[in-house]
């Protein structure tokens, strides 16, 4: 398999600016972290549009992941999209199903981020839980946008 040309990664734009006009909203409660909680981010009518949208996406799937050299299938279904087609992402070793042509809901939602928060991000993945226990985490990422509807 060829190795990948780019790997997801953060984009600098010369256009935009670091994360700072959210302060205001930082999770002071948390202070070992960089949490920040707009709650009216977006609409709850926007959401009620937005939420249903993603769910008729047919990019969503379960990947199949190596644990201790035994294939099992994700507890969750993912999709992911890219803005750049030669990005290649990596999950547990797996390479993403990545998708290159962004639907409408997506473009509106990554459209509204980057506007508000003046950082460009090269790709979006998405999680679908079958119920409300997510999981921690343990990734070390410079900037997240996390959504839940």
């Amino acid at each position: 398999m060829p190795r990948p040309t780019k790997r997801a990664r953060v984009t600098n734009a010369d256009t935009f600016a670091q994360v700072s006009n959210l302060e205001d909203y930082r999770m002071k409660e948390l202070p070992d972290s960089e949490v920040y909680y707009p709650p009216s981010f977006v609409s709850e009518e926007l959401s009620e549009e937005w939420y249903p949208a993603l769910l008729e996406l047919d990019s969503w799937y379960r990947p199949k992941l190596k644990v201790y050299g035994r294939e099992v299938t994700q507890s969750r279904k993912i999709a992911a999209y890219s803005t750049d087609p030669d990005l290649i992402l990596k999950y547990s070793g797996q390479t993403v199903d990545m998708k290159y042509e962004y639907p409408p809901v997506l473009r509106a939602i990554q459209d509204q981020v980057e506007e508000r928060l003046g950082v460009k991000f090269n790709h979006v993945m998405l999680n679908l839980y079958d119920d409300i226990n997510i999981p921690q985490s343990s990734t070390s990422i410079t900037c997240v946008a996390h959504f839940e509807f």
